[in-house]
């Protein structure tokens, strides 16, 4: 995982700055970050990196409607963040193109555990 490049895609100030720490800790490069659905699509589709972990509700945009426009132009692995539970959103994310998912509150454990999974899906479907 190491030197992967992450564009974070949160509205919650706080869960940024902890998702940055975790994965810079692991020696994965954050290279993007976006507060709202339409800078998450124009930042993916800038920088190109190797996962974008994307929040599900965010202001204008929401999450699988921002994954949707990144995914119909660049092929990139996407890990959903939210707080509903998988079962409410589980189809739209396999249509979508969606590599992964975590419920909030995200911990870093959970995350470290889930983003190699997730490549790994995305690099089999691909």
């Amino acid at each position: 995982m190491k030197g992967k490049r992450v564009v974070i895609c949160e509205d919650e100030g706080m869960a940024q700055m902890q998702f940055r720490r975790t994965l810079e800790r692991a020696g994965l490069q954050v290279v993007g970050q976006a507060t709202n659905g339409p800078q998450a699509v124009a930042i993916v589709l800038k920088e190109r990196p190797d996962i974008v972990l994307m929040d599900l509700f965010m202001p204008e945009m929401d999450g699988l409607e921002a994954s949707r426009q990144i995914l119909a132009t660049y092929s990139v692995c996407i890990i959903l963040l939210t707080g509903h539970d998988k079962e409410s959103v589980e189809n739209e994310l396999k249509d979508i193109g969606i590599s992964g998912y975590l419920s909030k509150p995200v911990l870093s454990a959970a995350l470290m555990s889930t983003l190699p999974a997730a490549l790994e899906q995305f690099c089999r479907r691909n």
